[in-house]
């Protein structure tokens, strides 16, 4: 009976602690129209479509009996593809799945250091720097059902649960995250139904980032390097990520340099540029150009022109892609047109 007592007052006082700190609720909303029209030998696979993400985020921080900060979350989003379909008693209906993996972290704070635990949290070269006035990447997913080669992320590994060490200095923050298994799944809290098949016991990985300014006013770099084994032995998948942007007051200047190695797959190369111009403080048009290759496919090159207005809480993005050869292949040619409405709550 002591023992349980002793152990009831420790819970009592943990949360107790955690009653001073502050609590904050915030949230996105995200709708997009697509129309994807194709080259005359593949006018079949022309569409247009929604897309949509709506996400909320919870966060609580504070300061730990020991003096040290603390920032800790969790978000609930919703893509369009965050569904798939289940059929029950003869009636098809679509369910939620993969929002259970998104923005969960503990930070813990000293000065300029942070040690983070969680997933898809932390920084990472997941980032489209030469679409500086359109949405989304910059490859030209949907051009006759193909999705484009144009690595999206280098690979990063933030999106596989972890621990992670940042600490801000030259201008930045610099990083290093460690997964111990290269995937995105986790057990439960307690480990109840622990099993290695259950775990996906992937080889461990980890990445290397920085992102700042390098003490450069209106410059923001990011250089990332990721590495992690294969499931095949001695495979290695990863890839790096050097990208920057300068301000010059309205005008804006932007490149991507980028390599993904993925299992099974020549490494693949992507380069892309990007201008935009401020007309005022509402108007925002931009220009982009992207190439990617891969040993025996096709170069797929794709050309991007964007337009932005600012409503105050509602933003306005429309952009025009013309893709060649895309997925590397030369039949894939075409032109998506995409409309987004964005706000912040």
């Amino acid at each position: 009976m002591k023992k349980l007592m002793i152990t009831s007052a420790l819970v009592g006082s943990l949360f107790a602690g955690a009653a001073s700190a502050q609590t904050t609720v915030s949230g996105n909303l995200g709708i997009s129209y697509f129309s994807v029209g194709n080259a005359t030998e593949n006018k079949a696979n022309d569409l247009g479509t929604f897309g949509r993400e709506s996400q909320i985020n919870i966060s609580n921080k504070g300061k730990l009996n020991n003096g040290l900060d603390y920032v800790a979350g969790f978000s609930l989003e919703f893509d369009g593809g965050d569904s798939a379909a289940t059929t029950g008693g003869a009636i098809t209906k679509n369910v939620a799945v993969g929002q259970q993996q998104e923005n969960v972290y503990i930070d813990f704070i000293s000065g300029n250091t942070t040690f983070s635990v969680g997933v898809d949290h932390f920084q990472n070269t997941d980032a489209h720097y030469t679409n500086l006035v359109g949405f989304g990447y910059v490859g030209a997913d949907g051009i006759n059902n193909a999705a484009s080669i144009y690595p999206t992320s280098g690979a990063s590994l933030y999106g596989s649960w972890g621990i992670g060490v940042a600490q801000k200095a030259a201008g930045g923050q610099f990083g290093l995250y460690y997964t111990p298994h290269a995937n995105n799944t986790a057990t439960t809290d307690i480990g109840n139904t622990l099993t290695k098949a259950a775990a996906i016991d992937n080889p461990s990985g980890y990445e290397l980032t920085y992102i700042g300014d390098a003490g450069v006013k209106g410059l923001t770099v990011l250089a990332g390097y990721a590495r992690a084994d294969s499931p095949t032995a001695g495979g290695k998948v990863g890839g790096q990520r050097l990208a920057a942007k300068y301000n010059l007051g309205s005008l804006t200047f932007a490149i991507d340099d980028v390599t993904q190695k993925a299992l099974n797959l020549s490494d693949t190369d992507g380069r892309s540029y990007g201008v935009a111009y401020a007309v005022n403080k509402d108007v925002s048009v931009g220009l982009t150009y992207a190439e990617a290759k891969r040993p025996g496919l096709k170069d797929e090159e794709t050309v991007l022109v964007a337009l932005g207005y600012n409503l105050g809480p509602v933003t306005v993005q429309a952009q025009h892609k013309i893709a060649q050869n895309v997925a590397g292949s030369a039949a894939n040619d075409g032109e998506i047109t995409g409309i987004y409405l964005g706000t912040k709550f």
